[in-house]
């Protein structure tokens, strides 16, 4: 069983490379051209874009998901 719970700034490798490997499986591996320290400071700087919940099972990030605080 998984365990949903909010992402933190430690997590964000893990989830990098999720995204990445979603590139992958939709055929366009040079689609994410952000760095580590982009996607980190996006979310957990001082001026965050987005925020994201993990699945987590057994010490391990399984899933995300990740949303952008905008109005549309």
């Amino acid at each position: 069983m998984a365990t949903i719970r909010a992402a933190q700034a430690a997590d964000c490798p893990a989830m990098l490379e999720l995204i990445r490997e979603l590139a992958i499986y939709e055929r366009q591996p040079d689609a994410v051209t952000l760095s580590m320290e982009e996607f980190v400071d996006s979310g957990f700087g001082e001026q965050p874009v987005w925020g994201a919940f993990v699945a987590e099972r057994d010490d391990r990030i399984i899933g995300l998901a990740l949303y952008y605080i905008r109005y549309s």
